[in-house]
């Protein structure tokens, strides 16, 4: 579940199994309710039991998943980032089988989406690349041939003095 996107179908009977056993005690055995399903997922303050839905917690845990994929160092997440993304970090456009890729392309939207920077020194962020200022990275910004852009390999911690980055960029601008 942390790793592939369930078919509907594995959640649909993956929740039959959770609603039988918490109205029988056996998985197997179904018994009427009189409780809706959504109520029973809702938080306690909202009347539920607080129990999360299976696509719910597939989705999240793909997306777990998907910021190990845009942010480990670990080899596995450098392995699927070698595998899966173009060397300026934009995702292949032509498929490669993989069951896990399908899942995590996916998750990585919201990921992507729902995240901000925290810029601290920027010895780790990509001046160019990165969208660390904006919701654009500047390599999106500037109408520039995409080969060149594999030159630039400025951190923004180099931009960055005394604690602030805008009297140097205006210096590199001017």
């Amino acid at each position: 579940m942390a790793i592939f996107k369930w078919p509907m179908a594995a959640i649909i009977e993956g929740e039959k199994i959770i609603r039988n056993f918490l109205s029988s005690g056996d998985p197997a055995k179904k018994k009427l309710l009189t409780v809706k399903w959504d109520t029973v997922c809702k938080h306690p303050s909202e009347g539920g039991i607080g129990i999360h839905g299976l696509r719910e917690t597939n989705q999240a845990m793909l997306m777990k998943l998907g910021w190990a994929f845009l942010t480990d160092q670990d080899p596995w997440a450098n392995f699927l980032r070698a595998k899966f993304l173009r060397k300026e970090g934009a995702p292949i456009q032509y498929t490669k089988k993989s069951s896990i890729w399908t899942g995590l392309k996916e998750a990585i939207v919201p990921v992507k989406d729902n995240s901000k920077w925290i810029i601290g020194s920027g010895k780790d962020i990509d001046f160019w690349r990165d969208c660390w200022g904006s919701d654009v990275a500047i390599t999106e910004i500037l109408n520039i041939n995409p080969n060149i852009w594999k030159h630039y390999n400025a951190k923004l911690s180099q931009i960055i003095y005394q604690n602030t980055w805008l009297p140097l960029l205006k210096l590199l601008i001017s």
